[in-house]
């Protein structure tokens, strides 16, 4: 997400960047979707001008799919925040955090998504605490709820009601809907038990992302046939992710602006076909070549 155009650029990045890397997953039903933010400092561009002309036929209802979390991405009213997903247990811990920015000279007002989990006792308290800054709590699951396909609005865009949206979110994908809802135009996501020995606030003018609109922190290298390397039919060299990426279909985000960045150079060492032109990065990670089940550390990312 400068990372993001309006947020055409931004988010939308995350889940175009993410998806790349094959870092980040965004289940919509049984569907996942990946953003990342642009800058309006970069050149953008229309998949369509950089898709060689591939003769795609587009599936109207999942392009409706792509144009509605684009456009919910895209409507912002902050330039730059941090967010911090939080439900009931950890709420004093996260207002932990924030004390903790705070005396590191981090005055970027603060997001506190959660889905229908943290207490209105909690909020009110922790807003009454000026020391805190700049903060918001807010359902995101009752956001989630709410939002339908744009020209359909019969059919719901993550979930059917309020309950499914609790069982499909109350757990690592809320960090998902946090992007694609969050009012800031350019998002630094942090678990509420992180902890930094000087601030993260340095990052946000790091070249990395300034170059691509998003910076991500590599994880540990283990769990080499779990996870991300779980291979398919318990054996073998293909993977979960090799086979879900081989099934991912770019042509519904290809009207939505991206950064260019530089195709692959390298080969790609898996024996699957892709329908979207990788990075070397992809190729030559840890989890696409099957030595870790973990790629990306989601403590924090922009």
């Amino acid at each position: 997400m400068n990372v993001r155009l309006k947020r055409c650029t931004p988010r939308v990045y995350s889940i175009a960047l993410l998806l790349s890397l094959g870092l980040i997953a965004v289940y919509l039903d049984s569907k996942l979707a990946w953003s990342t933010l642009p800058s309006p400092k970069h050149v953008f561009h229309s998949f369509g001008q950089a898709a060689h002309n591939e003769p795609h036929h587009v599936d109207s209802i999942k392009l409706q799919l792509a144009q509605t979390l684009n456009n919910i991405a895209q409507n912002t009213s902050q330039p730059r925040g941090i967010v911090i997903p939080v439900y009931e247990p950890i709420v004093k811990l996260a207002a932990s955090l924030i004390l903790e920015l705070r005396t590191m000279g981090v005055d970027a007002p603060v997001e506190m998504p959660y889905c229908g989990d943290v207490s209105i006792e909690s909020q009110t308290l922790f807003m009454q605490k000026s020391a805190l800054g700049s903060i918001r709590y807010y359902d995101v699951c009752e956001l989630a709820a709410a939002a339908a396909i744009e020209g359909n609005s019969t059919k719901k865009l993550f979930c059917d009601n309020i309950e499914a949206c609790y069982t499909k979110f109350r757990s690592f994908d809320i960090k998902v809907i946090s992007v694609v809802f969050s009012n800031f135009e350019e998002i630094m996501m942090i678990d509420a038990d992180t902890g930094f020995f000087v601030s993260p606030a340095v990052l946000w003018g790091s070249e990395k992302y300034k170059a691509t609109g998003t910076l991500l922190m590599n994880d540990r290298t283990a769990h080499e046939i779990y996870f991300m390397a779980e291979r398919v039919g318990g054996s073998g060299n293909i993977s979960f992710q090799h086979r879900y990426m081989s099934k991912f279909d770019p042509a519904p985000f290809r009207s939505i602006p991206t950064l260019e960045r530089e195709k692959a150079t390298l080969p790609n060492p898996v024996p699957v076909k892709l329908k979207f032109g990788p990075s070397d990065y992809l190729l030559t990670s840890h989890s696409w070549n099957l030595r870790t089940g973990h790629q990306v550390d989601s403590s924090i990312l922009f």
